[in-house]
């Protein structure tokens, strides 16, 4: 007998299509005219279909990962759409934004909700699909209205509103009409989702360096007046002369702080969640600590003091005033290290990770040794030279700042292991 016939060929199941692939769907329809008509509804009548077209428009490689990065930075993405509720999901699945079940709400069911059922339900809302101008004004301003930071992006006239209405409203510079780039706070040059997490990023950078500057400057200045007053409370000669605070104030203190303002922040700023509106800049633990470390170097500045007979007064005033003017620059420079970080270990931070910092603290401490050893100096500063015991003491006695803001450090991370 001959052999049986082979099976058929197995055939795989379609490809999904139209919406449900994420493609924009069109239906192509034309009919024969005499005479132009008169207006689009006599234009639009009686076609015949001639076919349907999916028009796919996929997003861009980088943003499924940009969406990861806001996510883990607590900053949560919202699809406001005109395409069709299945597209709309479809992308939103595509783009890993709301999971495998992104809850996605159609402009007619906004229009249903009243303003405290909007309000709850854009609580757990990814996708809103078929969204006119008034529909996507409403999704923002019941985002603000439960006292979150609503950014809005667009790029047509009908976008004009809730980007006018958002906390921060961003608007395509290339896409983009001049109506909602005139209603935008921020305008973005290469339209790309992704330049906004980037600028997220780069903002908090600036801003932790920003605390770091002020705290670094204010913890000084705390140690320079306690010092001070504490000496006349004391009823000693001044520790310092004017133009010696202003030197410390000016360069030993100044170049360290500006160099703070490009520290690598530690750990990854996308890593935590956004802090709070009405947060404080400086937070009570960062003022504890302020006035601790302030308190510390004036301790050091009272010692070095009364170590070189300063109280006393008479012939040697000028070098116990030199040598606490010395303590009071140089400790500055090391307590520079530990306001990288108020919570981690120099050496997890890396010792030489803020090139920066290096140069400026070469450059304060080279200028420091001109005040003290070139003549001209010494007579507008009113320092003498120290000898090599001295100078090594001051060095070593500002030094000691280091391992014990360390030890502070990792008394700190045994108490609270993780950030609060």
């Amino acid at each position: 007998p001959p052999p049986p016939p082979p099976p058929p060929p197995s055939r795989a199941p379609p490809l999904p299509a139209g919406a449900a692939a994420g493609r924009r769907v069109l239906a192509l329809g034309g009919r024969r005219l005499e005479a132009p008509p008169e207006g689009v509804e006599e234009a639009e009548a009686e076609l015949t279909l001639l076919g349907l077209v999916a028009i796919a428009d996929p997003p861009r490689v980088e943003v499924r990962a940009a969406l990861e990065t806001a996510s883990a930075a607590g900053v949560r993405t919202m699809m406001i759409t005109g395409d069709h509720p299945r597209t709309a999901r479809a992308i939103a699945r595509e783009l890993g934004l709301g999971g495998a079940s992104p809850v996605v709400l159609s402009g007619p069911e906004v229009e249903r909700l009243d303003a405290a059922g909007l309000r709850e339900a854009v609580a757990r809302l990814d996708v809103v699909a078929r969204a006119s101008a008034e529909h996507k004004l409403r999704v923002i301003q019941a985002l603000t209205a439960r006292g979150e930071v609503a950014a809005m992006t667009g790029d047509g006239v009908n976008d004009a509103p809730a980007i006018r209405a958002a906390t921060i409203g961003i608007a395509m510079g290339r896409g983009g009409t001049d109506v909602a780039r005139e209603a935008a706070d921020l305008v973005l040059q290469d339209d790309n989702y992704a330049t906004i997490v980037t600028a997220v990023e780069e903002g908090r950078i600036i801003y932790e360096n920003i605390k770091k500057f002020i705290l670094f400057l204010l913890c000084i200045n705390a140690g320079l007046v306690l010092a001070v007053f504490a000496a006349s409370l004391l009823g000693w000669p001044a520790l310092l002369t004017p133009t010696q605070i202003l030197w410390i104030n000016l360069i030993t203190n100044g170049l360290p702080a500006l160099a703070l303002g490009v520290e690598p922040i530690h750990p990854d700023p996308m890593a935590r969640p956004p802090r709070r509106p009405d947060e404080p800049l400086l937070l009570r633990g960062e003022l504890v600590w302020m006035g601790g470390w302030g308190a510390v170097m004036a301790a050091a500045a009272l010692w070095a003091f009364a170590y070189m007979g300063g109280p006393e007064g008479g012939a040697g005033l000028r070098e116990a005033q030199t040598f606490t003017f010395t303590i009071l620059a140089f400790m500055p420079m090391f307590h520079a290290f530990n306001t990288r970080n108020v919570r981690e270990s120099l050496l997890r931070l890396g010792l030489f990770s803020n090139r920066a910092l290096w140069g400026a603290l070469a450059v304060a401490a080279g200028l420091h040794g001109l005040a003290l050893y070139v003549p001209l100096l010494r007579t507008i500063f009113h320092t003498t030279p120290l000898g090599l015991t001295a100078l090594g003491l001051a060095l070593g006695c500002s030094a000691l700042i280091l391992p014990l803001a360390e030890l502070q450090k990792a008394a700190l991370r045994a108490l609270r292991p993780t950030r609060a």
